[in-house]
């Protein structure tokens, strides 16, 4: 890069800081975005700059307005001079989310200038001074490397080099977790993420499969950082997947490293530590559980793409740089629809900004189904989602039977794996004895309503005083339109009750009778009626006949109720002398003929509202 493209740049760094540290309450609250006033090389901005600093410290608004004549008062010039310099400088494409990367490039510049100027003065001084002792000048000399953060150099491979260099993907666990790349573990709270985790260092550590299904290629030291669980919380946990694993603590030692606290992972002192302990013990994966705690991502960029993007881009460097998986545990959203709530995640499930983008491989997981501590405590059915950009994937079913702790021997560990087609199946099969039991109670309740109807159907014909056609029956039954139609369409499909011609009001009608319990022939007298037949009359549609049968003396009762149904039909009153000698009693609903002449009192019954 020329001179005039070196100040150039410098200039816009300067400037867009600047604007940052004016525009931006959460830059000035970020020491990464801070730097030294005298980092500044031009004028008005490094006394703009500290300006706005004092205001901020002295928990002062910090606006143009307000920085303005300030910065005029200081450098002693006039405000308008320092309002179109101020101006030009916040009108500059500057991005909060990167203020740390301009500061970083502002404070590299200065010290080049300070190295440089050192090194002019003692240039000048072994020229000016015969007797000058140029190796100790050249020790006072101070070494770049400690002040000047140099960028990687930028490399490019030719396409036929590329093309025969040996290059193979490794993987750390086969068909889950690549080596050299970036990774995340992802589910909602509680679906069992650290136990996922703990399994995956354990087995990575000594060479065991994951989860007892998936295989191991070669194992590796592992180191653990998890602060969500809790110490105790931890050993418990992977003394169980031990035994299960069948390894022991010398199996172990010296494999996977733990550490339960809470490091703050956005520090830059931490990071340059964890990076020295990754490339010493020559580390093939490391394990952040959660990214929320360890402050992965600062809090105030989280939902920013380009802050939480830098804050990951140095998890990627670590991965290219080294060799090593940094493995984040993270998180799912919590806004899912209902109907998602016991399906398969998706990457883009994963909670914040930059995860989903960031991730090269990615281990999803979710619960099946509904937990039932009832009847099988400590059972979990999950769904298991890998991918990534290696080309591997899959889907299965996790089922981790943990038990309790009041259980003989206390917790344990068990762990079945199988295709996620599997627990599809059981699904659908599920699905459709549900819809069969459905379908089966349906069923029943329908044969229910039409055993019911039918008896209602059958008590009104048997009510009757005489065989009715069907409009009558329904009328009268109390079984609605649809559901008399079923139970009718069965009777007269089994042939319980069937039609006969009858007169009705002088014309004939397809009366209904029950079969096999026809009216009888002959009354209770033995006498023959007026027609030879033995018919009762119906009190229903003969109500003129009957008036005028009763008034000549040709029948007689005392006193009854005729009933059509359950209703009421002709109640008639009749004096409560004593029956005379040689009258039959009623025996019905209907009276009987007895060829009778004597005379009677004068009918005085009323009409039922059926008959009008």
């Amino acid at each position: 890069m020329s001179d005039e493209n070196g100040f150039a740049e410098r200039e816009h760094n300067e400037s867009r800081l600047l604007a940052c540290h004016l525009n931006d309450e959460g830059t000035r609250n970020d020491d990464a975005a801070a730097v030294d006033g005298s980092d500044f090389r031009n004028e008005t901005r490094r006394t703009a700059y500290l300006v706005a600093c004092d205001l901020h410290a002295d928990g002062g608004e910090v606006y143009l307005d307000t920085v303005i004549p300030e910065v005029a008062k200081r450098i002693g010039t006039e405000w308008q001079i320092v309002r179109d310099q101020l101006i030009e400088v916040v009108s500059t494409d500057a991005f909060p989310a990167l203020a740390s990367q301009y500061a970083r490039h502002v404070r590299r510049a200065a010290a080049v200038d300070r190295a440089m100027a050192k090194l002019y003065g003692a240039i000048g001084k072994l020229t000016n001074d015969p007797d000058a002792d140029p190796l100790e000048l050249l020790s006072s000399l101070p070494d770049p490397g400690d002040s000047i953060d140099r960028p990687a150099p930028i490399t490019f491979t030719d396409t036929t080099v590329l093309l025969t260099e040996e290059i193979r993907q490794q993987f750390l666990i086969y068909n889950v977790m690549p080596a050299g790349q970036l990774g995340y573990i992802a589910g909602p709270a509680k679906a069992g993420k650290t136990t996922v985790l703990c399994d995956a260092a354990l087995s990575i550590g000594t060479g065991t499969k994951f989860l007892g299904y998936f295989t191991v290629p070669q194992p590796g030291k592992v180191l653990v950082i998890t602060g969500e669980s809790g110490r105790a919380n931890v050993q418990e946990t992977i003394n169980r997947q031990m035994l299960a694993k069948g390894i022991t603590a010398d199996d172990i030692a010296g494999q996977v490293q733990w550490c339960t606290d809470l490091p703050n992972l956005s520090d830059d002192a931490t990071w340059t530590y964890l990076r020295r302990w990754i490339d010493r013990l020559q580390i093939p994966a490391v394990f952040f559980d959660p990214r929320y705690l360890l402050k992965i991502i600062p809090p105030d960029q989280s939902a920013n793409l380009a802050g939480a993007g830098e804050a990951l881009a140095k998890f990627a460097k670590l991965a290219i740089d080294t060799g090593c998986s940094p493995i984040i545990v993270d998180h799912s959203r919590k806004n899912l629809s209902p109907g998602r709530k016991y399906e398969p995640l998706e990457l883009e499930d994963i909670t914040g900004s930059g995860g989903c983008e960031a991730a090269r491989f990615w281990v999803l997981i979710n619960l099946a189904e509904e937990r039932d501590p009832e009847n099988q405590p400590g059972r979990s059915s999950l769904w298991f989602s890998t991918g990534g950009n290696a080309g591997h994937g899959g889907r299965w079913n996790v089922i981790v039977n943990e038990g309790r702790r009041d259980d003989p021997g206390g917790r344990s560990y068990h762990v079945e794996v199988r295709p996620a087609s599997e627990l599809f199946a059981d699904r659908q099969a599920a699905k459709d004895e549900a819809k069969d039991a459905q379908r089966e109670t349906d069923a029943e309740r329908r044969q229910r309503h039409v055993d019911h109807d039918r008896g209602k159907i059958l008590d009104t014909i048997r009510g009757l005083d005489a065989p009715q056609t069907k409009n009558v029956l329904k009328a009268n039954c109390g079984v609605n339109g649809t559901r008399f139609g079923t139970a009718w369409g069965t009777l007269e499909g089994d042939g319980a009750i069937y039609a006969t011609p009858s007169k009705v009001n002088g014309r004939t009608v397809q009366a209904w009778m029950i079969r096999g319990e026809e009216p009888t022939k002959r009354d209770q007298t033995g006498q023959a009626g007026p027609n030879g037949t033995g018919q009762r009359l119906s009190c229903l549609h003969h109500i003129r006949t009957w008036r005028t049968i009763c008034q000549t003396g040709q029948l007689d009762f005392y006193s009854t109720t005729s009933r059509l149904g359950s209703r009421p039909t002709i109640p008639t009153r009749w004096p409560t002398a004593a029956p005379r000698a040689g009258r039959p009693t009623f025996n019905g609903s209907a009276a009987i003929w007895r060829g009778a002449t004597a005379a009677v009192p004068a009918f005085n019954g009323t009409r039922s509202r059926s008959t009008g």
